[in-house]
């Protein structure tokens, strides 16, 4: 059985131990407190909980000051990143089981939103009553994504963390079509 809440993860309210599996989809970068929100998600998950989510990076070695287009689309200061959230996780007793991060999702995405916004589909968008003043400012604002990624600045992460000893199997199929898995 399962249940969709709505809530904040900067502000968790649930229950030690609540959950068995937590997952997330591109989520927990709008977080402000990174480090809050990880720890909340760690004391949520029940002995044998297993986190699996995907989420948007910053390169963990990245001048800051280089992605503050980003951080101002998003309002925000920061992504957080993967080394991050792994020493989050690992002194809140999880363990990593799956990691796969690139930047390869992050171009191809946001190029292909670009793509639509200004050829596929910009007719379809412009009758519909979207102004192009409003298309020239996602596609400068989807250009800025596609020019981080290809630097390597930002980058799109999938995860999976157990806490406990149960054993589990992960499987993670992503969006190039590639297929992960791990017991453990």
């Amino acid at each position: 059985m399962y249940r969709v809440d709505h809530g904040s993860f900067d502000d968790n309210k649930y229950e030690d131990g609540s959950f068995d599996l937590v997952f997330s989809n591109d989520a927990y970068l709008h977080s402000a407190d990174k480090e809050k929100c990880m720890t909340g998600l760690c004391r949520i998950l029940s002995k044998d909980g297993a986190l699996v989510f995907s989420d948007i990076l910053e390169s963990p070695t990245v001048d800051r000051e280089e992605l503050k287009d980003v951080y101002a689309r998003l309002q925000l200061s920061n992504l957080g990143n993967h080394i991050l959230y792994d020493k989050i996780f690992t002194k809140n007793g999880l363990t990593k089981k799956l990691a796969d991060v690139s930047s390869t999702p992050i171009i191809r995405h946001y190029g292909m939103v670009k793509y639509n916004a200004t050829v596929l589909k910009k007719d379809e968008l412009l009758n519909a009553g979207v102004t192009q003043e409003f298309v020239d400012k996602q596609v400068f604002g989807l250009g800025k994504w596609i020019d981080c990624g290809q630097r390597g600045l930002v980058q799109q992460g999938w995860f999976a963390y157990r806490k406990g000893e149960r054993e589990r199997t992960y499987i993670m199929i992503k969006p190039d079509g590639v297929q992960r898995g791990l017991v453990g």
